[in-house]
C-alpha cells in the first residue's frame, strides 16, 4: 500500500469576546484550510463580517 502525504495550510482567527463593561468573557478559534495567504486573508475578513452581522462590535487590536 502506497502512502500519500497531504499538507494543509491552516489559517486561523482567534476572537476574544467582552461584555458591555469591557470584561473578557471568553475566546474562540475560527480555523480553515487556506492554500494561499490571500485566501487566508479573505477567510479572516469573512469571520469579521459574520461577527458584525451577528451583532458584535469588531475591532482589531
Amino acid at each position: 500500500m502506497e502512502k500519500t502525504k497531504t499538507s494543509f495550510q491552516l489559517c486561523g482567527v482567534n476572537v476574544n469576546f467582552y461584555d458591555s463593561e469591557g470584561n473578557w468573557t471568553g475566546s474562540q478559534w475560527f480555523v480553515t484550510d487556506a492554500p494561499t495567504l490571500s485566501s487566508c486573508q479573505v477567510f479572516q475578513t469573512i469571520v469579521k463580517w459574520n461577527l458584525s452581522q451577528a451583532g458584535y462590535t469588531v475591532t482589531a487590536e
